[in-house]
């Protein structure tokens, strides 16, 4: 027997010599058998017969880089995941025949990995995990011949990092808050922790910070490894997060996120209570009346810390130098004005949480003046016997009142009194008015005091007085003497 191929190529024939031979053709399209038969003597056949055979060509497997269909979150290298990967391949076949396609791509832990679509050219999977992974593609013709070779192919899935956000001991400010507090408490966080599956990527992340309000509003960004800020005006649960990505820009599957309870300021608010008269007046006055405040109005945004908020009281006097104040640290101080104009108060209250109100509340409380008592000229009226001095039983006496008041409250109220010179109270004519009089009836030093009230009913904090000498009347008497005549 004899064989050869396409081109008269030689090949080797098994069982060449005997009855029965064959050959696996090495080159596919017109292979030709030939057989020369001889007797016993080596006598040829007349006639040498061929065969042709026709030999499929087997398909060649070959395969070409995946390609990758990147989520939306931005990635640029296939990534655990996020990246849709489509393995493909460049199979050819010699006669161009149709091909069926066997898959079996392996994970870096050796384990197989599901296909979508694993029967066709080009099947497509997300991978789970980073780390080199291996694609083989075995195919077939139409009758069912095998690849010479499986193709064999390796490529790279990146990992995605892990966020890992850690706060830091808050910055208070030199009032000693204990919780964080609008505009006071500079909040610390760093994101340096966060690390990388892939060797020698944790140092190479990038960070995208965002500060978040209560009501999911952004307050701040940062892109660094570490982040700050200090929250303002709104109090309530704030909210940091951090996304992290790698070199791939593949970023964590978790953004690491933390929750902030933000205290507010407590705001403070002077009310005035009635005060306390002392005289019965109607407005407040010095070295008299007693002026009551009351710091119960103030509020904290936090509704819980209002019941636990502190005071502390300062009171100015009308020279703006610092007076005294009663239980200047309760919610309810008073004090004592020891002089007329006006005081400024003073309120600054902490929450429970030491955090100080952003403001001292001032009151401005008026304290009125005091009239002034005062006595004018003592005149008197001469009765028909023409007398040039006071003098008992006579002479009217008249008073006149001098009083002012600084405020200027009029008109005042008079109060006169009359004592005689043993002590004893003598009436007055009017003793109401300003301008009263009386007849004196004993002879001496009589007493006069005067004070007054203004219209707020404050009374003068003197009592005027001045004494008046009543002359006595002299005593007519007559005495006898007789003149006898005649011895009788």
């Amino acid at each position: 027997w004899q064989a050869e191929g396409p081109g008269a190529v030689p090949v080797t024939v098994s069982g060449a010599t005997l009855e029965v031979a064959s050959f696996v053709p090495l080159i596919r399209g017109i292979n030709t058998m030939r057989l020369m038969v001889s007797d016993p003597w080596l006598a040829p056949a007349v006639v040498t017969p061929e065969q042709t055979v026709l030999v499929n060509g087997r398909p060649k497997a070959a395969l070409v880089s995946p390609s990758r269909t990147f989520s939306s979150l931005g990635e640029t290298v296939i990534t655990s995941g996020l990246t849709l990967v489509q393995v493909r391949h460049a199979a050819t076949d010699p006669e161009a025949e149709a091909l069926s396609y066997s898959w079996l791509v392996r994970d870096p832990s050796s384990t197989v990995v599901g296909l979508t679509g694993g029967g066709t050219s080009s099947p497509t999977f997300i991978p789970a995990m980073n780390g080199d992974y291996t694609a083989n593609l075995g195919v077939k013709d139409i009758h069912q011949a095998p690849q010479q070779v499986t193709a064999v192919s390796s490529f790279y899935v990146n990992g995605r990092p892990k966020a890992v956000m850690t706060v830091l001991q808050h910055v208070t400010s030199s009032f000693g808050e204990t919780r964080i507090t609008t505009g006071l408490t500079l909040v610390r966080l760093r994101g340096a922790d966060s690390t990388d599956p892939d060797p020698g990527e944790s140092t190479s992340l990038t960070y995208q910070w965002q500060h978040l309000r209560p009501n999911g509003t952004i307050f701040g960004t940062a892109t660094t490894s570490h982040s700050s800020f200090t929250p303002t005006l709104v109090t309530g649960t704030w909210k940091a997060n951090v996304l992290v990505r790698d070199v791939g820009s593949a970023p964590a599957p978790v953004t690491a996120e933390v929750s902030l309870l933000v205290n507010g300021r407590p705001l403070p608010l002077i009310t005035l209570p009635a005060f306390t008269p002392g005289a019965g007046e109607s407005a407040p006055a010095p070295n008299l009346s007693t002026v009551n405040l009351d710091g119960g109005t103030s509020t904290d945004p936090d509704p819980s810390d209002v019941s636990g908020l502190t005071y502390a009281w300062t009171l100015l006097d009308p020279s703006s130098n610092v007076t005294s104040i009663n239980n200047a640290f309760t919610r309810t101080p008073t004090f004592a004005p020891a002089a007329s104009g006006t005081y400024t108060a003073q309120l600054y209250v902490r929450d429970p949480w030491n955090a100080p109100s952003e403001g001292t509340a001032t009151r401005k409380i008026y304290v009125n003046a005091r009239p002034i008592s005062s006595i004018g000229p003592v005149t008197f009226v001469s009765s028909s016997f023409r007398e040039t001095k006071i003098t008992s039983g006579l002479s009217i006496v008249n008073f006149i009142s001098a009083s002012s008041d600084p405020d200027n409250n009029l008109p005042l109220s008079y109060i006169w009194q009359l004592r005689s010179p043993t002590g004893s109270l003598l009436p007055l004519t009017s003793p109401l008015l300003r301008n009263p009089s009386f007849t004196p009836v004993h002879s001496g030093p009589h007493g006069v005091s005067h004070s007054v009230r203004d219209s707020l009913s404050i009374p003068s904090a003197n009592t005027a007085s001045v004494f008046v000498d009543v002359n006595a009347r002299p005593v007519s008497r007559v005495s006898e003497t007789f003149v006898f005549s005649a011895g009788e």
